[in-house]
């Protein structure tokens, strides 16, 4: 029942809203028609016309003037600190404990010796095929410092497998 009458309620105030605009349109039109037949045959009835059409109209300018202690007390809350509710305090806690893990982690950072290599590649099974298919990547053998970096792991992994 109350969905119906809420859906009611919307159309008809749909309904009202276009009725107001067709009115305030159809006045406007009026009174502009009248403007144009009073210039065309009466200049003193033109201005007569124009100044209570200024009468009429209200003074929006009035009613949206806010004052100054509102736009104080708005950028004081604006920037005061809030308070948190439960879902942000844990969005929050998790990312401090997400960035506190961050350092733990630090162990991928450095270089791969060759001992690592050598300690990695016997464990590797016995008929399983390795192979570094990087020397074929013009991008890196490009750059000096990897290309040699990659002969020398490629080296070891082939005295390694013999």
């Amino acid at each position: 029942m109350n969905e119906n009458l809420r859906i009611r309620y919307h159309n008809k105030l749909k309904v009202y809203k276009n009725i107001l605009k067709l009115k305030k349109e159809k006045f406007q039109f009026e009174k502009l028609v009248d403007l144009e037949n009073a210039a065309q045959n009466d200049p003193n009835s033109f201005w007569k016309i124009l100044k209570n059409i200024e009468d009429e109209t209200p003074n929006s300018s009035g009613s949206n003037v806010i004052s100054e202690e509102q736009w104080l007390s708005y950028f004081q809350t604006l920037h005061s600190r809030h308070e948190l509710n439960e879902l942000q305090n844990n969005i929050t806690t998790s990312l401090s404990v997400e960035e506190q893990n961050r350092h733990h982690f630090t162990n991928l950072d450095y270089l791969i010796t060759d001992m690592e290599i050598k300690n990695a590649a016997k464990k590797l099974k016995k008929n399983q095929t390795f192979s570094l298919e990087i020397n074929s990547s013009k991008k890196l053998k490009n750059t000096p410092t990897l290309d040699s970096n990659f002969h020398l792991t490629d080296h070891l992994l082939k005295q390694l497998k013999h």
